[in-house]
């Protein structure tokens, strides 16, 4: 990583359509208007930008806080932009202050956070990750097995599957090794 002077900006626009509408990208039950986590991306992309020539080969920027404000709606058809500016350097976290605006208003401000990773190390990682984790679809059920090192063990549980991963609740049949599992508030 070279050198990330503080004051450097970037931006990132576009312009919204349906799919990035709150009662689309979220939940039905929510007004058609620009999804907060589509201008959060947007401010994200900002920031990624502001640094992107300062990264070095094989290394990229990881998002670690988002702290904004989402301060006025904005409808399908406008443009908008998001800019983000370096306002701190602390080894390889940066900070950012980030705003949103569309064609009418400022949308959204406040501040944002990423960490230079090296891509090789932190694939590395995500394999050894992965390794660990284990789901399986059967039928309709999911099996999901977790690593426990500590307990020398690996719990499982079995979802049942009623239409949405979002909505998948614990089977009755967890072992008794699978208890905490049973208590977890499924979303």
């Amino acid at each position: 990583m070279q050198d990330i002077p503080l004051g450097a900006k970037g931006s990132f626009a576009m312009l919204v359509r349906p799919p990035h509408l709150a009662n689309q990208f979220k939940d039905t039950i929510l007004p058609p208007v620009f999804a907060t986590p589509m201008m959060i991306l947007m401010m994200e992309n900002a920031a990624l930008n502001a640094i992107r020539q300062f990264l070095d080969p094989g290394e990229s920027a990881v998002g670690t806080k988002v702290d904004v404000s989402h301060m006025a709606a904005t409808p399908v058809g406008h443009r908008v932009r998001a800019e983000a500016e370096v306002v701190g350097v602390m080894g390889r976290q940066i900070h950012f202050r980030v705003a949103a605006w569309d064609e009418a208003e400022q949308i959204g401000a406040g501040t944002h956070e990423r960490m230079v990773v090296d891509l090789e190390r932190l694939g590395k990682r995500l394999v050894r990750q992965a390794a660990r984790i284990s789901i399986k679809c059967v039928g309709a059920r999911l099996l999901l097995q977790v690593p426990f090192p500590e307990a020398g063990w690996r719990r499982s549980a079995i979802l049942r599957h009623p239409g949405s991963l979002s909505r998948a609740e614990p089977d009755v049949r967890l072992g008794a090794r699978s208890s905490h599992l049973a208590r977890h508030r499924w979303p």
